[in-house]
């Protein structure tokens, strides 16, 4: 805007420096705290990251700020028009906290998982949880009724290493969904989780863009893939053809296959069938580390 009224045009700048942050994004973890307003160029800036986070009534992101977008006809705030409540639930960005001394434990935590580099591996960290460990809870975890619902994220609690908390990723956002970073006998792997108090765990299309954004991070830092699976495909209806779907999906599928075929993701699945009621004794802690070849 303010080239307009100075020149009398606009053209599109240069965005010097861009190409060393798009370049970094395959190189080094990036993460971005948004402690403030963060407009144009900065907004840009700040979601090209692996973790971006905003604070609760302090952050707000946004192309062009209310003074811009009144011209346009709207008057709002900058609460109103890019505050964390509008991208914590858009995947803009992948957290929302209520501190700045929160978003940046958080951003502390999520680089813990990390090699400093894509020439590393992650990690590892000695771990007092056993691969031994045992837990009965998961004979019961899920429901005998495959319509009903279960609490995915206690499951995960009871399979992961428990003296590293499940570090959930995008919760505000792609529901079905749940991904997040985790540890299993000291290492780092990388959790996707059908959520089935969400549309039956049915991939939206926002849950498939969330799918395609973590498996490239899994791939660049080399988290092996743990899946845990209980969904129906994709969400169908008006509204899932709506939000093309469909096209997100395939997406989603494409940048798994990519990893998968080029043999640089290690990936496996638990399927509903062996979690589920029909099994009979408890799954070690210890058997997704032999899925993995870990242990």
């Amino acid at each position: 805007m303010a080239t307009i009224l100075e020149l009398g045009y606009n053209y599109v700048p240069p965005l010097m420096g861009f190409e060393h942050k798009t370049k970094m994004l395959s190189e080094v973890p990036v993460a971005a705290a948004l402690l403030g307003p963060v407009v144009g160029f900065g907004a840009a800036r700040a979601v090209t990251s692996h973790y971006a986070i905003m604070v609760s009534n302090i952050s707000s992101l946004f192309v062009a700020g209310p003074p811009v977008v009144a011209a346009l006809g709207e008057q709002v705030t900058k609460e109103e028009l890019g505050g964390a409540h509008i991208h914590g639930a858009n995947g803009s960005v992948d957290e929302v906290v209520e501190s700045e001394e929160e978003a940046l434990a958080k951003i502390s935590r999520f680089l813990s998982f990390l090699p400093s580099n894509a020439w590393e591996l992650p990690p590892v960290r000695p771990s007092a949880d056993g691969p031994q460990r045992r837990a009965p809870e998961l004979n019961g975890i899920i429901p005998r009724n495959r319509r009903a619902v279960f609490d995915v994220r206690r499951m995960l609690a009871l399979i992961l290493d428990q003296d590293t908390p499940f570090f959930e990723i995008g919760g505000g956002w792609g529901k079905s969904l749940v991904t997040g970073l985790a540890r299993l006998d000291g290492r780092a792997v990388a959790v996707l989780a059908s959520d089935s108090a969400h549309n039956g765990g049915a991939l939206s299309a926002d849950a498939c863009r969330k799918l395609s954004r973590f498996v490239r991070l899994a791939d660049t830092f080399h988290l092996p893939v743990v899946s845990f699976v209980d969904q129906p495909g994709f969400a169908v209806g008006t509204a899932a053809e709506a939000q093309s779907t469909i096209r997100a999906g395939a997406n989603a599928i494409a940048a798994l296959y990519r990893s998968l075929s080029l043999h640089t993701l290690p990936y496996t699945g638990l399927f509903h069938f062996i979690l589920g009621p029909t099994q009979h004794s408890c799954i070690p802690h210890q058997v997704l580390g032999l899925f993995l070849g870990l242990v």
